[in-house]
């Protein structure tokens, strides 16, 4: 077992970060590697989700993969990028390369809006489905559903009606994409709820009730009053995919696509 470790001096000054690997003799993590501080996603990062030989790592979308073996995730230059590039007759496409950086949201949306006529349909372009208002997504995870026959999206959006605690649904074809019509499926009115995460393990009836949590806390918020007795607490919530008001986003036809 490996995980990403961070040492920081504050939330924005970083002082080490690297990869710790899980000793089973000890009973705990001790440290596999240190990354340059300048190394900013060729480590794990987000949520993982292993697919078709590779770990791809949700944040909140899936831009960032390395094949699914212990050596690999300890070398950066194993990394790949889901990066918008030019083919050899220079038209644009999504490719995976080591050298670049992931393609983001912003980014995306900025490419399309200088170049409307020249790229290729959008990944990560979230929107509300009922209003079609941009979401802009924070963090969160994706998983394969067998229920509803696509991969999941859960994620918080960043500078909603809270801060960081509205929480979105989305569906995609593939892990990249692209992501359809998001609905919010809970709101924190000045609270937040952050870095979410689907517990695919606890799917009941082949995944159509699912259950995500995330951290809930006054942090971020705005809010003076903290829960009473810990303000750093884990809410885990309960999600029926066949809810009228979920399926209401995509429409009948929509609906009766998915098998």
């Amino acid at each position: 077992m490996l995980s990403h470790f961070s040492r920081r001096k504050s939330l924005a000054v970083q002082l080490e970060h690297g990869v710790l690997r899980y000793d089973d003799d000890k009973e705990t993590f001790v440290r596999a590697n240190t990354l340059n501080l300048e190394e900013t996603w060729r480590h794990p990062r987000g949520q993982a989700t292993a697919h078709n030989g590779y770990v791809y790592f949700a944040h909140p979308f899936a831009t960032t993969r390395v094949k699914a073996r212990a050596e690999q995730v300890l070398d950066p230059n194993a990394y790949e990028a889901l990066s918008l590039t030019a083919n050899a007759a220079g038209r644009p496409i999504y490719e995976w390369q080591r050298n670049g950086n992931p393609i983001d949201q912003k980014t995306e949306a900025a490419r399309i809006k200088n170049h409307p006529r020249k790229q290729p349909a959008p990944l990560l372009q979230l929107s509300d489905a009922k209003t079609g208002k941009t979401v802009l997504a924070h963090a969160g995870s994706i998983r394969w559903n067998e229920h509803r026959q696509r991969w999941l999206l859960i994620a918080t959006e960043h500078y909603g009606a809270s801060f960081l605690g509205e929480v979105w649904y989305a569906e995609a074809p593939e892990i990249i994409g692209p992501w359809g019509p998001a609905v919010k499926i809970v709101t924190h009115k000045k609270y937040s709820f952050y870095n979410p995460v689907h517990h695919a393990f606890f799917d009941q009836e082949g995944g159509r009730f699912i259950h995500f949590e995330g951290t809930y806390t006054k942090m971020f918020s705005g809010n003076n009053i903290a829960t009473p007795r810990y303000d750093y607490n884990q809410i885990m919530y309960r999600l029926d995919l066949d809810d009228a008001r979920l399926n209401a986003a995509w429409g009948k036809s929509e609906k009766q696509a998915v098998p």
